[in-house]
């Protein structure tokens, strides 16, 4: 992943941006904050320190591993069972689908994959599954892992600069444990389906008039395609830039192309530790 430290846009269209204020956005998992739940997997047979996590599935098909709920078994019941707890912010509530993966302990064959389930609803709920080895596992079934990104290579052509772009049908999910204070980037994801791997993937602003600019730095072709063809992109987010926008995916067919698509508009995720991922598709 390439991270971006500061928005390189032609010195003019940069006063005129800074002019006008960025509207700050609130993620939506962090929507609302005055409670907390949890989730649980109990996994009989399973020994301290086997890897666990949970992934969520996007409208496009695939399965991704949400930040911060990854790790391996730390605690026991009562009853000697291997389990694993997250707890589920409030502005998340209700959200799905999302499953429980556990591995074995070479850390990369499965071990049991859970069925799909919706997060608590309410304060204090805890939304629990029991898993037992081999559940959910088809024979010969790869390992869902996270996409792994690339860094693309930064395009020289000049950015094209776009108005009444055709939006496209897209679904917004922001995940990951919000950290507030110094802690480090955030990121902001694409998937993308029902378009070839060579497509150009970038991002552009928006500047106080009402154009768009491709930001440097920020374009290059899918750095990874799943099983089911969907594209993946992803960027780190600065701190500097938390808040910011409107910022949008713009899709083209190749560089230097014609345009696509574009997202409908978003902000930057507000504090650190969080991914923004923003599903596309094509019709």
């Amino acid at each position: 992943m390439r991270k971006l430290n500061r928005l390189h846009l032609l010195p003019g269209l940069m006063l005129l941006a800074l002019a006008v204020p960025l509207a700050p956005a609130v993620p939506a998992a962090l929507a609302s904050t005055t409670g907390t739940a949890t989730i649980t997997v109990v996994a009989p047979g399973a020994a301290m320190g086997q890897a666990v996590e949970v992934q969520w599935g996007d409208p496009l098909g695939g399965w991704h591993r949400v930040d911060g709920w990854a790790g391996t078994f730390q605690n026991i019941t009562p009853q000697g069972e291997a389990f694993a707890r997250w707890t589920v912010l409030s502005g998340n509530y209700g959200q799905q689908p999302f499953r429980w993966v556990v591995y074995n302990p070479d850390g990369q064959t499965l071990w049991a994959v859970g069925p799909w389930f919706e997060l608590p609803t309410f304060d204090g709920q805890d939304v629990a599954q029991r898993l037992d080895r081999g559940e959910g596992v088809p024979a010969g079934a790869p390992t869902p892992v996270a996409p792994t990104p690339v860094i693309p290579v930064t395009p020289t052509l000049p950015t094209p600069v776009v108005s009444g772009a055709r939006v496209l049908t897209a679904h917004t999910f922001t995940y990951g444990l919000p950290c507030f204070g110094n802690c480090g980037d955030s990121k902001i994801s694409a998937l993308i389906g029902g378009l070839p791997s060579s497509i150009w993937i970038t991002v552009q602003w928006q500047d106080g008039f009402g154009g768009w600019h491709t930001v440097d730095g920020w374009q290059g072709m899918a750095s990874s395609v799943d099983a089911n063809g969907v594209l993946f992109q992803q960027w780190d987010i600065s701190p500097d830039l938390f808040d910011r926008g409107p910022f949008r995916w713009a899709l083209y067919t190749f560089q230097g192309g014609s345009l696509i698509g574009v997202s409908p508009s978003f902000n930057m995720p507000a504090l650190g530790q969080l991914n923004l991922y923003m599903s596309m598709a094509a019709d």
